[in-house]
């Protein structure tokens, strides 16, 4: 079996590669059935990563038990939303982006196939990490306009945020573990201190359920961890009570309407709920390809969705929202069952995450980074399902009987 070292350089070069053709190099464009450049180009990256995913499962002697259950939540929604997209009139956009998705699913559930959870999950979380680090530096000057943007790739605050999150719960699931070192710890800061840049208040709200989660799964702190966190809290508090820095955190300069519409996400939710045409649209939706929705009383047509649930109800319909919520019921459920003790609090900690996040972010079942983690989570727990005893061992005698009268040979009271 190869070593940790050995081990970690090749699937962090092909989930770098996948990273990369995920990500979105264009603002404000979705793809619409016309392949550019870009477009062309994302799809040979996929390609190059299915590729290097297939040379190096083959190339194992020792494979990992991959679990079917996400590959087959996951073919049964691209099922729906292209049985949606027949009718939604963007069939071969939808068509399109399925085959990305699967894609992408395939290149981690190969990847899964090779290496254990303990190498694919720490080069997930290092590829998000390098690709988020160099768009951070190479953005800071879009800090004079109050949020820190991606510059190359030019990444959307949101995006960055989601990136800097992950890699922050990494590393405080190794300050639980008791297995974090020097370089955990810078990049933590790195990741906090981006994540605040980014003016995300999304990701910043749900890291308190995700950190909660991972302490509650703590299984030990270093001496020296505990003292730094112990300095930072008086440093919290004075920055929540004693400054108004959580107040300009939340309002970003917005005015009241913007904030009581959560960003004017609740008027495309309102359209998305809107009573539809024909029962196929109720039940499938209108495929993957649609990230807007027309709305009325605006002085604007169309609005982003900005909400993979929401989307998975226009997208996949009734059926397509059932099986999705299937997946991440079944997905904590596997995790809590077959994961390694030490990255069980995490990938808990990663679904919960996902889960809130997409309330108020989309793209967590569509060719995305957040799809990246959640096909690695789901994928890297293989199918052996741990053995929980909740009672007490029983002693029993294990002495050998005595020659003579059937009184055991030697102590008693030590016999267990």
């Amino acid at each position: 079996m190869p070593s940790r070292r050995s081990s970690l350089g090749p699937p962090y070069l092909v989930l770098l590669i996948v990273v990369a053709s995920v990500i979105p190099w264009q603002s404000g464009s979705y793809f619409a059935g016309s392949f550019d450049g870009i477009a062309v180009a994302k799809a040979g990256l996929a390609l190059v990563g299915l590729a290097g995913a297939f040379v190096l499962a083959g190339s194992t002697r020792t494979p990992q038990s991959v679990p079917v259950a996400p590959i087959v939540f996951a073919a049964a929604y691209l099922v729906a939303t292209l049985l949606g997209g027949l009718t939604g009139g963007d069939f071969q956009a939808s068509l399109v982006i399925a085959v990305r998705v699967a894609i992408q699913l395939a290149t981690v559930a190969l990847l899964a196939y090779r290496y254990p959870a303990s190498a694919l999950l720490p080069s997930m979380v290092a590829a998000l990490g390098t690709v988020g680090g160099l768009a951070a530096v190479t953005g800071l000057s879009s800090l004079a306009s109050g949020r820190l943007w991606g510059g190359f790739p030019p990444m959307h605050p949101n995006e960055l945020a989601f990136e800097s999150a992950v890699v922050l719960s990494w590393v405080v699931a190794k300050m639980t573990q008791a297995r974090d070192t020097l370089g955990h710890l810078v990049a933590g800061t790195v990741a906090l201190g981006v994540l605040l840049s980014t003016g995300s208040r999304t990701s910043l709200l749900v890291m308190a359920p995700t950190i909660a989660v991972l302490i509650v799964t703590a299984r030990a702190i270093r001496v020296r961890t505990g003292l730094l966190v112990g300095m930072l809290i008086p440093l919290m508090v004075w920055a929540a009570l004693g400054t108004d820095a959580i107040a300009q955190f939340i309002d970003r300069g917005e005015d009241t309407s913007q904030l009581s519409t959560l960003s004017n996400r609740t008027i495309a939710w309102h359209a998305a709920l809107a009573p539809k045409d024909t029962i196929w649209e109720v039940l499938f939706g209108s495929g993957l390809a649609t990230k807007q929705i027309a709305v009325a009383g605006q002085w604007w047509a169309y609005q982003i969705l900005d909400s993979s649930w929401v989307s998975v109800l226009v997208q996949g319909g009734l059926v397509g929202l059932a099986i999705c919520a299937l997946w991440m019921a079944h997905a904590t459920l596997r995790v809590i069952q077959t994961s390694p003790r030490d990255l069980m609090g995490w990938q808990v900690a990663m679904l919960l995450l996902l889960t809130l996040r997409g309330a108020l972010e989309s793209g967590l079942f569509d060719a995305t980074t957040a799809f990246l983690v959640l096909a690695c989570v789901t994928l890297s727990n293989g199918t052996r399902i741990r053995r929980w005893n909740l009672r007490r061992p029983t002693r029993r005698f294990s002495g050998t009987r005595a020659h003579s009268g059937g009184t055991p040979r030697g102590d008693l009271s030590k016999i267990t």
